[in-house]
């Protein structure tokens, strides 16, 4: 099928958490106008009739702008790749137990993220419901903090959203100054942005992963926004454990998660999010 520039890719299995991934997908392409983009990537030529049937009747089913591509390869290359061929902006993903090669479990879909220039949403079962209205920003003393605050404060824009930032307690000063500066960066970002916001220090106790996971479950964040702590080249088993935990997060909260990198996706995604 042709390509489709600035278009949302979503990565398909033909599970239900695909399907849910797509909803969400469908969701945010009404709001910016982009098309939607079914990835699925098959191990050998033999499977692309099998493959293309079936996205065929999603597309025949589905109301909206919507076309599909097929790859041959591995999801852990290939989701990024076409991505970055096709000017996708965004890649809505779904991660559930289903085991096996082209299936995105938890413990995959990092590997999947880090081997890409592309952001990601990543859904388990949860529906769309009425969008992103709260989302959870987490904050720690790390300058990779400030990379996911201006996808942020994008999705907030879209869909009038009220922003939570929460950060960790420490009796560190160094620690603690470092928090702050990235705290008032992103109070200087949501204020240009006239993007609400509410701050809350974590109680301290248990690591603060557990106390994010918590404290988003509690207050019923429709959004989780993290930044992937996994490096490309390293063994996924040796890294990314936060990242697995959060993406598969008992309440199936979505979560928004980017790469510390820079590069033309955030200008894009500003372009598009922005009405240009």
């Amino acid at each position: 099928m042709a390509s489709k520039k600035n278009t949302i890719l979503v990565a398909t299995d033909f599970t239900p958490v695909a399907e849910c991934a797509l909803q969400h997908a469908l969701s945010l392409s009404a709001l910016v106008k982009v098309g939607v983009t079914l990835l699925h990537v098959i191990s050998s030529e033999k499977e692309r009739a099998g493959a293309e049937k079936k996205l065929q009747a999603i597309v025949a089913k589905t109301s909206g702008d919507v076309d599909y591509f097929i790859s041959v390869g591995n999801i852990f290359e290939d989701i990024g790749n076409v991505a970055k061929s096709l000017n996708a902006f965004i890649i809505f993903m779904g991660t559930h137990g289903v085991k096996g090669m082209q299936h995105v479990t938890g413990s995959y879909a990092v590997k999947v993220i880090t081997n890409s220039s592309t952001p990601f949403i990543v859904v388990q079962n949860k529906g769309f419901g009425n969008g992103y209205r709260d989302i959870l920003l987490p904050l720690d003393f790390t300058a990779e903090s400030k990379h996911k605050t201006q996808m942020a404060a994008k999705v907030a824009s879209l869909f009038q959203s009220r922003i939570h930032l929460f950060y960790p307690k420490t009796t560190d000063e160094g620690l603690a100054r470092k928090i702050q500066t990235n705290i008032n960066y992103v109070k200087k970002q949501m204020a240009e942005s006239g993007i609400p916001y509410i701050i809350t220090e974590a109680a301290g106790k248990g690591s603060f992963v557990d106390q994010v996971l918590k404290y988003a479950e509690q207050i019923r964040v429709d959004l989780i926004a993290i930044v992937n702590s996994q490096e490309p080249g390293f063994p996924e088993v040796m890294r990314g454990t936060d990242e697995r935990k959060i993406l598969s997060n008992e309440a199936q909260i979505p979560v928004l998660i980017v790469n510390p990198v820079k590069g033309t996706t955030g200008a894009l995604m500003g372009r598009i999010w922005e009405g240009a």
